[in-house]
């Protein structure tokens, strides 16, 4: 019952994480601390990176900026692990520091207005039809019943005069 609960709720998900964008950032010593950034970093950034992130390539940093130290990031980024035997999936945060030199590009993550604007009229479209769906099939007329249930009497006292 679950997952098909959250399976209903992907779409929406999807659609409201359409509302926004990641915009390049010319000087990443202007971002503030605690922005959610993604970092494209150097072939050798990656390499010493990934065994942290438990990824083979980790070409793409996505995750929150914790500090700075001058030009110097220390970004934290959510990975995923398993814990024990079976399905169980926990999410682990891991802080990575990143020099200058090991940033090719830093982009910050925004709040596209027109997706979102896109967004909440298609929300608004499908509730206001299902809403006219609903009061068309009028489900608040009151009919009669179409026929009478059949009685069943049982005597339990009879006059006689």
């Amino acid at each position: 019952m679950t997952s098909l609960r959250s399976f209903r709720l992907l779409p929406l998900g999807i659609a409201l994480g359409a509302c926004y964008s990641y915009v390049p950032v010319e000087r990443p010593a202007t971002i503030p601390e605690g922005a959610s950034i993604r970092a494209r970093v150097t072939p050798t950034a990656s390499q010493r990176i990934a065994p942290l992130l438990g990824l083979e390539q980790a070409r793409v940093v996505d995750g929150s900026l914790v500090q700075r130290n001058g030009d110097a990031m220390v970004v934290e980024v959510s990975t995923t692990t398993s814990v024990g035997v079976g399905t169980a999936v926990q999410t682990l945060h891991q802080r990575v520091a990143l020099a200058p030199s090991d940033v090719t590009e830093v982009e910050t993550r925004t709040l596209d207005r027109a997706k979102t604007g896109i967004v909440v009229g298609v929300l608004a479209a499908g509730a206001i039809a299902l809403a006219a769906n609903y009061l068309k099939s009028d489900p608040g007329v009151d009919r009669p019943p179409t026929g009478s249930p059949p009685e069943n009497r049982i005597p339990l006292l009879r006059l006689r005069f």
